[in-house]
């Protein structure tokens, strides 16, 4: 387990690099590219090995197309992760200054300057939020013996039983624990949490979003044309044809979460817990409401955009339905199909289309060319610029369905104008110490809707029956 100066140095190290992995991942990213066009053009794909080797490339390059894609969210949420750093660090050096003084040893000296260097390099990026130097002038200089003693008490009741313990250890093991602490509570534990990553939808990314005051939100919709007809100098025009327009309406939906702790958890743990909770509620939101926007079913729940039923006849339009453009095979994408979905969208939408699909789909979709024999698909060139699929931008999804017979596989549409995103307000947290004592309840709740608001401006490959 790492003490306090190694994970300072660690975090120093951290500050200095931001960035230098988003450049490594795109040249990684390009040099799989390269390899695939490589193996395509020499061997093929239909040796067993050669195929394996290839859906690995292809995994790992679409997960590192999705980390660029996301480079600009991850870069705009650096700078609150390296504040929640420093206050996990303010933390830490204020358990341990509260230990007691047995004197400044050099070790000790050590242990100030790594958190005087790392509040150097903060406060020249503008990261400081408060001085370590101040904070630790207030508490009392570390005991790193008393510090020694008890992490190896600490290990000796993890590994047998207090009862069992020898009476040095069980003393030890009191002097670095509160009395309401319990002995999970422990200053020489990390303070840096490994968390599972979970894929998402990055549909708040490319649609129209809005806040509203109340509980739903309307809007006309121009989804008619007015009638002409041609006059002759004795013949009259009787064409009477006047538009209509319709009004939608959104709703929006409560979201909902009832996580619970202890007091003396809050109280006593080495990491912002109550901070921890609510990031984990958050993303829990977001994965939960951007599956909605694409699958919502609208009971409760947004209206996703892959639940409407298909246009009667393709090119044709239709209000409240999307046109599912036929892909032509019947398990799989194929370059004539895609070019199909692409040019079954008028011009003004597709000069500001974005592909979205599995990116489980994009193994097959990058093997793909058109007829000068040039891939179809192509990765992101610089930093911040999306993959490439018959000319336009590419995002992938985690809730569009995989390549199968009869799946709404890929969508084509120009985002902003296709789909509204409703926010009544943010994440709302009432913290509730009495229902539920010893526990508080943080009823968190969100209410949030979604609907197309055009028809048109939208298209879905569907892979043949």
């Amino acid at each position: 387990m790492p003490d306090i100066p190694e994970i300072v140095e660690a975090i120093g190290k951290e500050v200095k690099e931001i960035g230098a992995n988003t450049k490594k991942n795109y040249e990684e990213l390009h040099s799989g590219y390269e390899e695939i066009k490589s193996i395509l053009k020499t061997q093929g794909d239909a040796d067993p090995i050669t195929q394996d080797h290839l859906d690995k490339l292809t995994s790992d390059i679409t997960t590192r197309q999705e980390k660029a894609d996301e480079a600009s969210a991850v870069a705009t949420k650096a700078s609150e992760d390296m504040t929640k750093r420093m206050d996990e660090i303010e933390v830490a050096a204020k358990r341990i200054g509260k230990l007691g003084s047995s004197g400044n040893t050099d070790q000790d000296r050590k242990l100030i300057e790594d958190y005087l260097t790392l509040e150097k390099s903060l406060a020249a990026a503008g990261q400081r939020k408060m001085s370590f130097g101040e904070m630790l002038q207030m508490e009392k200089e570390p005991n790193l013996e008393k510090l020694n003693q008890y992490k190896d008490a600490f290990y000796e009741y993890l590994a047998i039983d207090e009862k069992a313990m020898s009476p040095e250890s069980y003393k030890s093991l009191q002097v670095g624990i509160d009395v309401d602490g319990g002995y999970t509570v422990t200053p020489f534990m990390s303070n840096r949490v490994s968390s599972r990553m979970y894929e998402t939808d990055p549909i708040r990314q490319l649609v129209s979003v809005e806040t509203i005051g109340t509980d739903a939100y309307e809007m006309f919709m121009d989804n008619d044309e007015a009638g002409a007809d041609w006059e002759g100098e004795t013949v009259q025009n009787d064409n009477e044809d006047t538009p209509k327009m319709a009004k939608k309406r959104i709703p929006v939906h409560i979201l909902a979460t009832h996580p619970k702790m202890t007091q003396m958890l809050i109280d006593d743990s080495n990491i912002n817990i109550e901070a921890w909770l609510s990031n984990k509620v958050a993303e829990k939101f977001s994965r939960t409401e951007s599956a909605a926007f694409v699958t919502g079913n609208s009971i409760g729940q947004p209206t996703g955009f892959g639940t409407y039923p298909a246009w009667t006849t393709n090119g044709t339009y239709e209000h409240k339905k999307i046109e599912q453009v036929n892909m032509g095979h019947a398990t799989q994408f194929t370059t004539d199909g895609l070019i199909d979905v692409k040019y079954s969208m008028i011009e003004q939408y597709l000069m500001r289309g974005t592909w979205l699909t599995n990116r489980l789909n994009v193994r097959d979709i990058m093997k793909l060319k058109d007829g000068d024999g040039q891939y179809i698909w192509r990765p992101g060139i610089t930093e911040g610029q999306p993959a490439m699929l018959l000319g336009l931008p590419f995002r992938m999804s985690t809730t569009v369905a995989t390549a199968a017979a009869s799946a709404l596989a890929i969508y084509l549409a120009d985002w902003k104008t296709s789909y509204l995103i409703v926010d009544r307000q943010g994440i709302n947290v009432q913290r509730d110490p009495f229902t539920k004592k010893p526990f508080i309840e943080f009823y968190t709740r969100k209410r949030v809707g979604g609907d197309v608001i055009n028809y048109q401006s939208i298209k879905i490959g569907k892979v043949a029956a």
